[in-house]
């Protein structure tokens, strides 16, 4: 049986009370959380998701219940933290506090195990456009805890305008309504109900933060590059474009290549100067646009899963 739980709670960073949204999927047969619990230890790693600009923690539902069904430890936390003041470093320390701060708690039922009782985890983090920005900086902040981020159709990877990024959001967005009206084959549901979400969530985080300045903040804290040669994450990185998509474009983060096949000629260079430090580097374009994670999330999530196996 599926278990699904929601919760709001707030944690103090740096001075600055942080809101946050929770939702955790949990697929564990009950032998396997009893096993878990009594081991203070999950099957592989927790999977933590971080939602892209303005969308709520339990949106993304074929994106979040791929990563699960393909994952052997089976759970996922998705975490939708407010905007703060501080910007995404103050999300990114957040994410970190709330993972070590409520793993053994949620994670190990105290029923079955001592609660003092050491617990061992590791954590893939996913990130979607602008949430795979703050899913690197918080990597950066703990490789021994973060070992593995997949980062798809990635935010932070290059410095832009953030007028630019708002006004190729938006014409983006219409592109995809457009594209996927013409389709007939039920896109356009999953299209409408994520855009829904994301002008929803923008407005929620408004009401929640009373002050729409901060929510300009937020947006521009999207158009920042998060990584380059002083980057320290350890980790292993995969990267997934989305060949169609007109608001996080694969060829400015690697603009001497005229195609995907080219990419690889270049890799090495490219992870000197961005990411000089991690473990292993992985780059893949798929076909979509910037709502493919979540449209055709059986394609992303199994090409992640089979980048990671590969190593």
């Amino acid at each position: 049986m599926v278990r699904r739980r929601l919760k709001r709670s707030e944690i103090e960073i740096d001075r600055e009370i942080v809101g946050f949204t929770l939702y955790e999927v949990d697929a564990r047969t009950e032998n396997q959380r009893l096993s878990n619990a009594r081991d203070k230890t999950l099957d592989g790693s927790l999977n933590v998701y971080i939602p892209g600009h303005g969308q709520t923690a339990n949106a993304a539902t074929n994106l979040i219940t791929t990563i699960v069904a393909h994952s052997q430890s089976k759970i996922l936390w998705s975490v939708d933290i407010d905007p703060p003041k501080g910007g995404d470093h103050i999300r990114a320390k957040a994410l970190i506090r709330i993972i070590k701060t409520r793993a053994s708690s949620e994670l190990f039922d105290s029923r079955f195990c001592a609660p003092e009782q050491p617990y061992y985890l590791k954590i893939t983090l996913f990130g979607w456009s602008h949430g795979a920005a703050e899913a690197m900086l918080a990597a950066e902040m703990d490789s021994e805890l973060i070992q593995e981020v997949i980062a798809l159709t990635p935010g932070g990877l290059i410095e832009r305008p953030s007028s630019e990024l708002f006004w190729s959001f938006t014409l983006g967005g219409l592109r995809i309504f457009w594209d996927a009206l013409r389709r007939f084959d039920g896109t356009i549901g999953r299209v409408l109900a994520v855009g829904f979400d994301i002008v929803s969530g923008v407005i929620r985080d408004c009401w929640r933060s009373k002050s729409f300045h901060l929510i300009v903040d937020d947006i521009c804290w999207a158009s920042k590059k998060v990584v380059g040669k002083s980057y320290g994450y350890n980790g292993t990185v995969i990267l997934l474009f989305a060949g169609g998509d007109t608001t996080m474009r694969w060829r400015d983060v690697f603009p001497t290549c005229q195609h995907p096949d080219m990419i690889e000629c270049v890799l090495e260079l490219f992870r000197q100067d961005h990411f000089p430090q991690v473990r292993r580097l992985s780059v893949g374009v798929l076909e979509g646009n910037h709502v493919a994670p979540e449209v055709n999330a059986s394609l992303y999530i199994n090409t992640a899963f089979d980048l990671l196996e590969s190593k």
